[in-house]
């Protein structure tokens, strides 16, 4: 429910605004380049001073305290930075290259101030990867995770997904705001049908908290469904969830979850709403909640349908949320990582183009797991206790592969960089040689 994010790359990320290179070309770095690009692992672990590093402006959002933090997290996951190697240039101050650490190869992006004392104004680490890896590396380090945690790489078809590689596919996991690909597919199939268009606009009047922007917007705001979807998807926006939710309607969403298949319905039925699910973990409606849990499926829609005054946004606490696990295995959208195999598969071949072109708009990772692929479609998803991400990729050669996984455990937070990383080592490992 809250937006899955790596907070060290968001961080990096905002503080590279200079123009980043999308593309590297046939140019040598420059002295200065080269040589901050070689003093960037001492920084990174804790030796140099960011001030004497990074230019004013990088710093104005990223102060010199804040990256000792997030340097730390990153020598934590990767241990300590090495060399700096196989430059890849746009201009001379401003390009790609490697950096080693103990367990990954970096992927960093880079430019360099042309006067002076050519401080760093842009920096971000689009990614890392490992050297000879492997789907068993990967599946012996999903074994070493806690609680409940499992994956599937499947290679889509049109008689159906094949699966290529899979460690407890069949495990029933939370999946955070990976749910909404279950509304966006529903969106999707009644524009194919001819019942509604990507234009067509409705007014705000439900809210929910944040991931999103949404709930700051104007009640009473026109908003098209494509908006709705992109916000959706794209940065997780929890009140153009809700919005889409009602206006397509509980019972469809239901229906389109049921057409595509799910593992046990009963677990995921009836479909909550973010704000409904919110509400239900709140401390003040534990009574509720308790009867919400132990009711049969028409037990509990008629609680939500009787409770409506107890179930909006008035009753949220989100500093609640914030914390450690609450009832991620009962209040909660679980599907079992071929579940949602399926769900993308669907996505893959629904008659709505736009749905497959707003699920791109955020790929989930950087340059570094995503080179090579011709399309990545992404949704991924967490709170405490909870990261599930899944991956629409497909080759250049046409095929296409669904990469789904997460972890669910109920008594202690989830790394979620972690969890990324092996992600994002499956993604990578997918790809086909060309």
């Amino acid at each position: 429910m809250l937006k899955m994010f790596s907070r060290a790359m968001l961080a990096l990320l905002l503080a590279a605004s200079a123009a980043l290179p999308a593309q590297a070309q046939d140019i040598e770095p420059s002295a200065a380049f080269e040589q901050r690009a070689q003093e960037l692992a001492s920084i990174i672990n804790g030796a140099g001073d960011p001030n004497d590093y990074f230019a004013p402006s990088f710093l104005a959002q990223v102060p010199a305290a804040q990256f000792r933090i997030l340097s730390t997290q990153i020598t934590a996951q990767q241990g300590q930075a090495g060399a700096a190697s196989a430059y890849r240039m746009t201009t001379p101050n401003q390009g790609q290259f490697d950096l080693a650490f103990a367990n990954a190869i970096g992927d960093i992006r880079m430019t360099v101030s042309e006067e002076g004392d050519h401080k760093v104004v842009g920096l971000l680490i689009t990614g890392f990867r490992t050297e000879n890896d492997s789907i068993e590396a990967v599946r012996t380090d999903f074994e070493a995770l806690s609680g409940k945690a499992g994956f599937t790489v499947a290679r889509l078809t049109d008689q159906g997904p094949v699966t290529v590689a899979d460690y407890r596919g069949d495990a029933l996991l939370s999946t955070g705001s990976a749910f909404k690909l279950y509304i966006l597919a529903e969106l999707a199939d009644q524009v194919a049908a001819g019942e509604r268009s990507w234009s067509d606009v409705v007014m705000l009047d439900t809210k929910s908290f944040p991931s999103g922007v949404l709930q700051t917007w104007p009640q009473g705001s026109p908003v098209t469904l494509a908006t709705l979807a992109t916000m959706m998807i794209s940065i997780s926006d929890n009140t153009a969830t809700d919005m889409l939710l009602k206006t397509l309607g509980r019972e469809r969403v239901e229906a389109r979850l049921a057409k595509i298949g799910h593992s046990d319905p009963a677990a995921i039925l009836p479909f909550l709403s973010t704000v409904e699910a919110f509400a239900l973990k709140m401390d003040g409606n534990a009574d509720l909640r308790n009867r919400f849990m132990a009711a049969s499926e028409a037990q509990q829609r008629d609680i939500l349908e009787q409770n409506q005054d107890k179930l909006g946004l008035g009753s949220v606490d989100i500093v609640q949320l914030t914390g450690a696990p609450r009832f991620v295995e009962a209040i909660e959208w679980p599907a079992s990582p071929r579940d949602m195999v399926a769900l993308l598969d669907h996505l893959r071949t629904t008659d709505a183009p736009l749905a497959r072109a707003i699920m791109a708009v955020n790929p989930g990772l950087g340059a570094a797991h995503t080179d090579g692929w011709d399309y990545v479609g992404y949704k991924g998803g967490s709170e405490p206790g909870v990261i599930f991400l899944a991956w629409l990729a497909c080759a250049k050669s046409g095929e296409c592969y669904a990469i789904v996984g997460g972890q669910t455990d109920p008594d202690a937070a989830v790394d979620n960089d972690a969890v990324t990383a092996l992600m994002g080592r499956l993604l990578q490992l997918t790809l086909p040689a060309e």
